[in-house]
């Protein structure tokens, strides 16, 4: 019955969206001059409609769309239908027996090769980052902290690699096929989206990939090339960011960039679709301090913990293997330096993270931490992910934060607050962060991080234009559509996130501002970042001189 339910609720949904979207569908569209390919290998309901929405206003600028899925969707061909012909191709179809047998063959071999954790990052295919997408199915399926290819995890890393093979050849017949001019990714980090990523970048195909923002009511958009595919989608692209240090900066744009950060976390809007502040309380100084029994002699670090199973081995590179290690290791050295109070702060989506897994919340940092520290000293604290506390409320008491590369360490920065990274792909080397090149740096720095001092006012005003570009400016501003997240399942995880259309007619639909933006963005293949929806034509022109 619960099935059936859910089933009938989703039938209803998409009779709501077609019966929404029939006049738009009718629109005349003119000739394609050029073929865009939203690759669908990790698709969601929602998303689809995302991409529904944006592949409309593409054909109206000239546009053929397809779309690639892993295998054949009613629900989700119908959805990308609503507004006109999107040809869905799956990559099943491309798949012959052959490949499959040659991947099995291959992926025997290439074991031999693999003999740890680090090999198995470093695994390349023709040039081609396997190795990485890999990691990060196989630590994501598993919901574990590290990854052992030699122990148990061994036949769920050999299935990987033979997905991840056959999917390149696939991947290949597809592309040859299909011919894009431009991929448009929701997912471009695991298997097997991930391979088909590296296939459009080494043959110079224009990747695309889109992601919700911070903030509900936006999207980011990001190009990618081969020099730079492991870039953080939300970082900024070495031509913006020189475009915004050039910018005129005043009081009045530092007291910008201060009063965004602050509304992340007094509305509670800040990466609200994970529910990072829910049941969050701004507390005071002195209950800040009371909570955590921090000596009021001493300065105050904290370790900002990342979900250890969110495997972005994608993004950058970083100075110790996973995210488990370098928890441990980093705590170890905060053991070593008794002369600050250390909190480490276990990331908050855990407890969403779990729910929306179905899986109860398992700490995997407090198991690593046990398992290879023991007991922790008095003066390092733990704050569990479903503390009351919000993280604005450390603010006034943090001297010193160290993530690997997590958005806090923009926000501290720009509160002139030293942030230690281990990890690149996202704001290293801007000139508001302290980034070791390597282990033994990164060490060094945490054994006297007691004396470092505040950053200085150069340092916190980059990071505040930072700040203010990256949150207020870049995000693409949702007018035309709305998505909405964490809704109730009603039987169907299809709905737990959903996408609203806010114009049906014709003429609005032709005319949205937003959705014209993004279509003259995607013209213009030489803009790396979208620039948030005041990226118009003059915009567009402007910056692009600059750059």
């Amino acid at each position: 019955m619960t099935a059936y339910l859910g089933k009938l609720a989703v039938a209803c949904d998409l009779l709501a969206w077609r019966w929404q979207t029939s006049r738009l569908r009718r629109m005349a569209e003119p000739p394609p001059i050029r073929r865009a390919l939203f690759v669908d290998l990790h698709a969601t309901y929602s998303g689809i409609k995302v991409e529904a929405v944006l592949g409309k206003m593409l054909r109206l600028h000239s546009w053929r769309t397809d779309a690639l899925m892993t295998a054949p969707s009613r629900l989700f061909s119908a959805t990308h239908g609503a507004f006109g012909p999107t040809r869905c191709h799956h990559l099943r179809d491309y798949t012959t027996d052959t490949m499959r047998i040659e991947a099995k063959v291959e992926a025997e071999h290439l074991m031999e090769s693999i003999h740890d954790f680090a090999s198995l990052l470093d695994l390349t295919k023709d040039g081609l980052h396997i190795g990485r997408y890999i990691a990060s199915t196989v630590v994501r399926t598993l919901r574990v902290g590290t990854l052992d290819p030699n122990s148990t995890h061994r036949p769920f890393v050999r299935d990987a690699l033979v997905q991840s093979l056959t999917a390149l050849r696939a991947g290949r017949a597809a592309l040859d096929a299909l011919s894009p001019d431009c991929a448009l990714f929701n997912e471009k980090g695991y298997t097997p989206a991930g391979e088909l990523y590296d296939l459009c970048l080494e043959r110079g195909i224009d990747a695309v990939h889109w992601a919700g923002s911070h903030d509900a009511g936006s999207l980011v958009f990001k190009r990618y090339t081969k020099q730079t595919h492991d870039n953080h989608t939300y970082a900024l692209d070495p031509a913006t960011w020189a475009w915004v240090k050039a910018r005129p900066w005043s009081a009045a744009h530092d007291a910008e960039a201060l009063a965004e950060i602050e509304g992340h976390y007094h509305s509670g809007a800040f990466f609200s679709r994970v529910e990072l502040q829910k049941g969050k309380l701004l507390v005071g100084v002195d209950e800040v301090r009371r909570a955590l029994a921090l000596d009021p002699t001493k300065k105050t670090a904290v370790i900002f913990s990342h979900i250890f199973y969110d495997a972005t081995f994608f993004y950058g590179r970083s100075l110790y293997a996973d995210y488990e290690q370098w928890l441990v290791e980093t705590v170890r050295a905060a053991i070593e330096n008794p002369q600050i109070n250390w909190i480490v702060k276990l990331h908050p989506v855990n407890v969403w993270r779990a729910k929306m897994d179905g899986m109860p919340m398992r700490l995997l940092e407090m198991e690593a931490l046990e398992r290879a520290l023991g007991k922790l000293p008095a003066h390092i604290k733990l704050m569990l992910p479903d503390t009351p506390i919000n993280t604005f409320a450390l603010f006034p008491v943090i001297d010193y934060g160290i993530t690997v590369r997590g958005t806090v360490g923009i926000e501290l920065a720009a509160c002139g607050i030293p942030v230690i990274t281990a990890g690149t792909g996202r704001y290293e080397g801007l000139g508001f962060t302290i980034d070791p090149a390597t282990r033994s740096a990164y060490q060094a720095i945490l054994s006297g991080l007691h004396e470092l001092p505040r950053l200085d006012a150069r340092a916190v005003e980059l990071a505040r234009r930072y700040a203010l570009a990256v949150f207020r400016e870049r995000p693409f501003k949702l007018q035309s559509f709305r998505v909405t997240y964490n809704l109730p399942r009603v039987a169907s995880p299809h709905l737990s996130s959903n996408t609203q259309l806010l114009l049906n007619s014709p003429q609005a639909f032709g005319t949205a501002p937003d959705l014209i933006a993004f279509a003259r963005w995607m013209e213009r293949r030489e803009l790396v970042d979208f620039f948030g929806a005041r990226d118009d034509a003059s915009a567009t022109s402007s910056r692009g001189a600059a750059a």
